[in-house]
Protein backbone atom coordinates (compact mmCIF):
# COMPACT_ATOMS: atom_id res chain seq x y z
CA UNK A 1 0.00 0.00 0.00
CA UNK A 2 1.24 3.48 -0.87
CA UNK A 3 -0.32 4.95 2.26
CA UNK A 4 -0.91 2.15 4.80
CA UNK A 5 -1.96 4.49 7.62
CA UNK A 6 -4.73 5.97 5.47
CA UNK A 7 -6.02 2.57 4.32
CA UNK A 8 -5.75 0.96 7.75
CA UNK A 9 -7.51 3.85 9.46
CA UNK A 10 -10.36 3.76 6.95
CA UNK A 11 -10.92 0.05 7.60
CA UNK A 12 -10.65 0.44 11.35
CA UNK A 13 -13.18 3.27 11.45
CA UNK A 14 -15.59 1.27 9.31
CA UNK A 15 -15.20 -1.81 11.53
CA UNK A 16 -15.74 0.31 14.63
CA UNK A 17 -19.36 1.02 13.77
CA UNK A 18 -18.52 3.66 11.15
CA UNK A 19 -17.12 6.04 13.75
CA UNK A 20 -16.94 9.62 12.45
CA UNK A 21 -13.85 11.80 12.20
CA UNK A 22 -15.27 14.08 14.88
CA UNK A 23 -15.96 11.25 17.31
CA UNK A 24 -12.51 9.75 16.79
CA UNK A 25 -11.08 13.20 17.46
CA UNK A 26 -13.09 13.49 20.68
CA UNK A 27 -11.94 10.10 21.91
CA UNK A 28 -8.25 10.50 21.04
CA UNK A 29 -7.60 14.22 21.37
CA UNK A 30 -6.19 14.40 17.82
CA UNK A 31 -7.58 17.38 15.86
CA UNK A 32 -10.42 16.43 13.54
CA UNK A 33 -8.73 18.28 10.70
CA UNK A 34 -5.61 16.14 11.14
CA UNK A 35 -7.68 12.92 10.99
CA UNK A 36 -9.41 14.22 7.86
CA UNK A 37 -6.08 15.01 6.20
CA UNK A 38 -4.80 11.50 6.96
CA UNK A 39 -7.94 9.89 5.54
CA UNK A 40 -7.88 12.08 2.41
CA UNK A 41 -4.21 11.32 1.78
CA UNK A 42 -3.05 14.90 2.31
CA UNK A 43 -0.68 13.66 5.02
CA UNK A 44 1.64 10.94 3.75
CA UNK A 45 3.74 10.50 6.89
CA UNK A 46 2.41 11.40 10.34
CA UNK A 47 4.55 11.84 13.42
CA UNK A 48 4.38 9.06 16.03
CA UNK A 49 2.93 11.56 18.52
CA UNK A 50 -0.07 11.93 16.21
CA UNK A 51 -0.57 8.22 15.52
CA UNK A 52 0.02 6.76 18.99
CA UNK A 53 -3.35 7.91 20.48
CA UNK A 54 -5.14 6.57 17.40
CA UNK A 55 -3.32 3.24 17.61
CA UNK A 56 -4.10 3.03 21.33
CA UNK A 57 -7.79 3.66 20.69
CA UNK A 58 -7.93 0.74 18.24
CA UNK A 59 -5.76 -1.41 20.54
CA UNK A 60 -2.94 -1.61 18.04
CA UNK A 61 0.77 -1.01 18.18
CA UNK A 62 2.15 1.95 16.27
CA UNK A 63 3.86 -0.44 13.87
CA UNK A 64 0.56 -2.21 13.13
CA UNK A 65 -1.22 1.04 12.31
CA UNK A 66 1.69 2.05 10.07
CA UNK A 67 1.51 -1.27 8.21
CA UNK A 68 4.92 -2.43 9.40
CA UNK A 69 3.40 -5.33 11.35
CA UNK A 70 0.33 -7.42 10.65
CA UNK A 71 -2.85 -6.35 12.39
CA UNK A 72 -4.61 -8.96 14.59
CA UNK A 73 -7.40 -10.85 12.88
CA UNK A 74 -9.92 -9.88 15.59
CA UNK A 75 -9.58 -6.20 14.70
CA UNK A 76 -12.72 -6.28 12.60
CA UNK A 77 -14.92 -6.15 15.70
CA UNK A 78 -16.03 -3.08 17.63
CA UNK A 79 -13.28 -2.03 20.03
CA UNK A 80 -14.32 1.21 21.66
CA UNK A 81 -15.64 -0.29 24.88
CA UNK A 82 -12.24 -0.92 26.46
CA UNK A 83 -10.59 2.34 25.44
CA UNK A 84 -8.92 3.85 28.49
CA UNK A 85 -7.81 7.23 27.09
CA UNK A 86 -9.23 10.52 28.28
CA UNK A 87 -12.08 11.64 26.01
CA UNK A 88 -11.70 15.19 24.79
CA UNK A 89 -14.33 17.87 24.52
CA UNK A 90 -15.32 18.93 21.02
CA UNK A 91 -15.62 22.65 20.38
CA UNK A 92 -16.59 24.35 17.10
CA UNK A 93 -13.91 25.52 14.70
CA UNK A 94 -15.09 28.96 13.59
CA UNK A 95 -13.92 31.78 11.35
CA UNK A 96 -11.92 34.80 12.48
CA UNK A 97 -14.79 37.00 11.37
CA UNK A 98 -17.21 35.12 13.63
CA UNK A 99 -14.72 35.20 16.51
CA UNK A 100 -14.98 39.00 16.50
CA UNK A 101 -18.56 38.79 17.73
CA UNK A 102 -18.66 35.30 19.26
CA UNK A 103 -19.73 36.38 22.74
CA UNK A 104 -23.01 37.65 21.33
CA UNK A 105 -23.60 34.96 18.72
CA UNK A 106 -22.57 31.69 20.35
CA UNK A 107 -26.00 30.97 21.92
CA UNK A 108 -27.81 31.08 18.59
CA UNK A 109 -24.98 29.75 16.44
CA UNK A 110 -25.66 26.46 14.64
CA UNK A 111 -22.36 24.78 13.78
CA UNK A 112 -22.03 23.23 10.35
CA UNK A 113 -20.01 20.00 10.50
CA UNK A 114 -18.21 20.96 7.28
CA UNK A 115 -16.37 23.64 9.25
CA UNK A 116 -14.89 21.03 11.56
CA UNK A 117 -14.35 20.66 15.27
CA UNK A 118 -11.42 20.91 17.64
CA UNK A 119 -10.86 18.34 20.40
CA UNK A 120 -9.36 19.53 23.67
CA UNK A 121 -8.71 18.05 27.10
CA UNK A 122 -8.30 21.51 28.61
CA UNK A 123 -10.78 22.87 31.13
CA UNK A 124 -12.71 25.38 29.06
CA UNK A 125 -16.06 27.11 29.40
CA UNK A 126 -19.16 26.51 27.27
CA UNK A 127 -18.30 29.44 25.00
CA UNK A 128 -14.92 28.02 23.96
CA UNK A 129 -14.12 27.87 20.26
CA UNK A 130 -11.32 26.89 17.90
CA UNK A 131 -9.53 28.90 15.22
CA UNK A 132 -7.12 28.03 12.44
CA UNK A 133 -4.00 30.21 12.38
CA UNK A 134 -3.67 32.34 9.25
CA UNK A 135 -0.50 34.12 8.23
CA UNK A 136 2.85 34.47 9.99
CA UNK A 137 2.44 37.41 12.37
CA UNK A 138 2.72 35.07 15.37
CA UNK A 139 5.55 32.81 14.24
CA UNK A 140 8.77 32.87 16.25
CA UNK A 141 12.26 31.42 15.98
CA UNK A 142 12.18 30.28 19.61
CA UNK A 143 9.54 29.74 22.29
CA UNK A 144 5.84 29.52 21.43
CA UNK A 145 5.16 29.83 17.71
CA UNK A 146 1.79 29.86 15.98
CA UNK A 147 2.42 28.48 12.51
CA UNK A 148 0.04 28.99 9.60
CA UNK A 149 -2.53 26.17 9.52
CA UNK A 150 -2.26 25.18 13.19
CA UNK A 151 -5.32 25.27 15.42
CA UNK A 152 -5.84 27.01 18.74
CA UNK A 153 -8.39 26.62 21.51
CA UNK A 154 -9.81 29.88 22.84
CA UNK A 155 -11.82 30.48 26.02
CA UNK A 156 -13.77 33.78 26.06
CA UNK A 157 -14.50 33.39 29.78
CA UNK A 158 -10.89 33.23 30.90
CA UNK A 159 -9.59 36.49 32.36
CA UNK A 160 -6.60 37.76 30.36
CA UNK A 161 -3.30 38.23 32.20
CA UNK A 162 0.09 39.68 31.37
CA UNK A 163 1.80 37.68 28.59
CA UNK A 164 -1.34 35.71 27.73
CA UNK A 165 -2.04 35.10 24.06
CA UNK A 166 -5.38 36.69 23.25
CA UNK A 167 -7.83 37.07 20.40
CA UNK A 168 -8.55 40.76 19.91
CA UNK A 169 -11.07 42.65 17.79
CA UNK A 170 -9.56 46.06 17.15
CA UNK A 171 -11.97 48.86 16.32
CA UNK A 172 -10.17 49.69 13.06
CA UNK A 173 -9.86 46.07 11.80
CA UNK A 174 -12.63 43.95 10.21
CA UNK A 175 -11.60 40.64 11.83
CA UNK A 176 -10.08 39.49 15.10
CA UNK A 177 -6.33 38.94 15.38
CA UNK A 178 -4.02 36.93 17.64
CA UNK A 179 -1.48 38.78 19.77
CA UNK A 180 0.39 38.48 23.07
CA UNK A 181 -0.94 40.82 25.74
CA UNK A 182 1.56 42.96 27.64
CA UNK A 183 0.35 44.77 30.78
CA UNK A 184 3.06 46.96 32.18
CA UNK A 185 3.05 50.38 33.80
CA UNK A 186 -0.61 50.97 33.05
CA UNK A 187 -0.10 50.32 29.33
CA UNK A 188 -1.80 47.47 27.47
CA UNK A 189 0.12 46.47 24.36
CA UNK A 190 -0.53 43.84 21.71
CA UNK A 191 2.69 42.11 20.72
CA UNK A 192 3.31 40.09 17.54
CA UNK A 193 5.88 37.30 17.79
CA UNK A 194 7.17 38.04 14.31
CA UNK A 195 9.39 41.17 14.51
CA UNK A 196 8.32 42.18 11.01
CA UNK A 197 4.96 43.23 12.47
CA UNK A 198 4.33 46.28 14.63
CA UNK A 199 3.35 46.49 18.29
CA UNK A 200 -0.03 48.17 18.80
CA UNK A 201 -1.74 49.52 21.88
CA UNK A 202 -5.01 48.15 23.18
CA UNK A 203 -7.50 51.00 23.47
CA UNK A 204 -10.94 51.35 25.03
CA UNK A 205 -12.69 50.62 21.73
CA UNK A 206 -10.94 47.26 21.28
CA UNK A 207 -12.40 44.01 22.59
CA UNK A 208 -10.53 40.95 23.88
CA UNK A 209 -12.59 38.07 22.49
CA UNK A 210 -10.85 35.31 24.43
CA UNK A 211 -7.65 33.84 25.81
CA UNK A 212 -5.73 31.10 24.00
CA UNK A 213 -5.43 28.04 26.24
CA UNK A 214 -4.08 25.45 23.80
CA UNK A 215 -2.10 25.26 20.57
CA UNK A 216 -2.70 22.18 18.42
CA UNK A 217 -0.12 21.48 15.75
CA UNK A 218 -1.16 19.40 12.72
CA UNK A 219 1.33 16.91 11.26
Amino acid sequence: MDNPVKENLKRLMLADGKISEGELSRRTGIPQTTIHRILSGQIKESKPSTLKPIAAYFKLSLAQLQGEEQMPSNNTTKITSNYVGTPAKLIPLITWELASNWKKQYKTYQHDNTHGWVATNKEVGPKAFGLTIQGNSMTATHGPSFEDGCEIVVDPERKPKHQDFVIVKQSDKPNAILRQLSIEGGSLDLLPLNPRYSVTQLNSMDDICGVVCQLLANF
